[in-house]
């Protein structure tokens, strides 16, 4: 049988799905690899609780290759909580405190348009 993208399904196949499982088993974009194929479709070891479970030729999904990888190997995915472990240098920037002196200068610039606006009595 062939998977929602077109694939051939075997066992072995790593696949992700791209559709929630209606019995609750899987969710869209969990990963696993099919155990075994039955006539209602492939049995598979999802990765996020290792056991298996039923899943439907429609809802899977071959996982890519090349693939984008988390630093464990894992696939990266839509709604994938993850942490981040360290600081990369120049890719995050800290935010500028503002000064007193700018600080002020927004307050007298909002004021000034204020007074100046239409809505103004």
């Amino acid at each position: 049988m062939k998977l929602a993208c077109g694939e051939l399904c075997s066992v072995g196949t790593a696949v992700f799905a791209i559709a929630h499982s209606s019995r609750g088993q899987y969710a869209c974009g969990d990963v696993g690899v099919v155990t075994y194929l039955n006539k209602a479709g492939p049995v598979v070891r999802w990765e996020n609780t290792q056991q298996e479970a039923q899943a439907s030729f429609k809802r899977l999904q071959v996982v890519p290759t090349p693939f984008v990888a988390l630093a464990d190997g894992r696939p990266a995915r839509p709604g994938l909580r993850v942490v981040a472990t360290r600081d990369i240098a120049g890719i995050t920037k800290k935010k500028k405190k503002n000064t007193k002196k700018q600080q002020q200068q927004r307050k007298k610039q909002s004021a000034g348009e204020w007074q100046n606006s239409p809505l103004h009595g």
